[in-house]
């Protein structure tokens, strides 16, 4: 079998739709993805169109594998403006692969990424998988696991959530988690807090003060540049059934000491997108926002509130404990997935000085 490896041209967009949405590829798809969302995603994406790279089997032209890249703008441990890429649509028809014996066609596509990247003077190419060997294959780093978390708001409709989710447990397991449902509820209603001194309301996304935004970005590290531009694409222009919101904190002297952006879903689950804080605030003053921001989503009918753990570095270890101490319980996700890393230059860069939330992910599903 011939194969070609080149990037996307528009007319065969419908082709690739199709791929990643049917059973011709190695991953089921949940959610189908809709041309909208690609042309977001891919076409219309932050900064420049992302790169792109289809294989095709000659004979017939049709698909059998895809990668890309979507180009991610971050500040730098020395606070310089760098441009990263996140590896997505990562697909392979294996009834296709078997046939090619010995070629590693994910190994050639990600070549294809990575030099395309370096033309665009990428640093580093960076994204979640749960195919660590394969990365592996192809040079990448596997740096950690994603974990998970809930914050139990309504107990009942929280178990009921689960058990549609997972029909086939077993009747310990539900009494397990029916029992897991109400303690992490009632620990929460316990170690509500009060406000301190702290108010807060919600914003729309033209009130967010993008410079005050931009000071609270975490410091000494590799993070997403939240410009309003990037928040205007990743939010606002987003084509996902999310809706998302902000939560302003200011202190009794009316200045403003935290930012909560969050999303939710049709079912009412809340998700963490991302809390940014004063630079000099304390801990327990963090405590306190995040039990301010929860009480919120409670107040607004959630379910359960979700949260993204990363424990590959000192800042999102340290987001994980301030969360936990706020009544998040963190556990590792049945279906596995993992950070991985490729650094693109000789300048040592460590995917320990990299800070990644969920405004990481493209909130699509």
């Amino acid at each position: 079998m011939q194969v070609n490896i080149r990037l996307l041209e528009n007319k065969i967009v419908p082709e690739v739709l199709r791929f990643f949405n049917t059973a011709q590829n190695d991953k089921f798809q949940a959610n189908n993805r809709s041309a909208e969302e690609f042309d977001w995603l891919f076409i219309k994406s932050f900064f420049k169109p992302a790169i792109y790279v289809v294989a095709t089997e000659s004979e017939y032209d049709e698909i059998i594998g895809t990668n890309a890249a979507i180009f991610i703008p971050m500040i730098s441990n020395n606070g310089q403006h760098v441009m990263t890429v996140k590896g997505e649509d990562t697909l392979l028809s294996l009834d296709k692969m078997i046939g090619l014996g010995k070629r590693d066609i994910l190994k050639e596509l990600s070549e294809v990424i990575a030099e395309k990247s370096k033309d665009e003077n990428v640093l580093f190419i960076w994204g979640f998988t749960p195919a660590k060997k394969a990365f592996q294959r192809c040079g990448f780093k596997i740096i950690t696991q994603i974990k998970g978390s809930f914050y139990v708001t309504r107990p009942l409709k929280f178990y009921k959530n689960r058990i549609a989710l997972f029909p086939q447990l077993k009747l310990n397991k539900k009494f397990q988690l029916f029992g897991f449902s109400w303690y992490n509820y009632l620990n929460n209603i316990l170690k509500s807090t009060r406000s301190g001194g702290i108010s807060f309301k919600s914003i729309g996304f033209d009130e967010v003060d993008e410079k005050v935004l931009l000071s609270f970005l975490p410091k000494n590290v590799y993070t997403t540049f939240l410009s309003k531009d990037f928040l205007k694409w990743r939010i606002q222009e987003n084509p996902s059934p999310l809706k998302y919101g902000f939560l302003e904190f200011r202190d009794n002297q009316k200045q403003i000491v935290a930012y909560f952006i969050y999303s939710s879903n049709k079912e009412n689950i809340f998700f963490v997108e991302q809390f940014l804080f004063h630079v000099q605030f304390p801990d327990h003053k963090k405590i306190r926002i995040i039990k301010l921001a929860l009480n919120y989503c409670r107040k607004q009918k959630a379910i359960m509130v979700r949260a993204l753990g990363l424990s590959h570095n000192l800042l999102n270890i340290k987001e994980m404990e301030l969360l936990s101490r706020s009544g998040f319980h963190f556990f590792n996700n049945p279906e596995e997935s993992y950070l991985i890393f490729k650094d693109l230059t000789d300048s040592n860069i460590k995917p320990e000085d990299i800070y990644l939330s969920r405004l990481n992910t493209q909130g699509i599903k």
